[in-house]
C-alpha cells in the first residue's frame, strides 16, 4: 500500500493516520 498511502493517504488506510499513513501500514 505505499503507493495507495503516497496517493491518498487520506483514505489509503484511514483519516486519522493520514499525518503518517506509511507508519501506520
Amino acid at each position: 500500500n505505499q503507493v495507495d498511502n503516497q496517493k491518498a493517504p487520506s483514505q489509503s488506510t484511514s483519516g486519522k493516520h493520514k499525518a503518517f499513513p506509511t507508519v501506520h501500514r
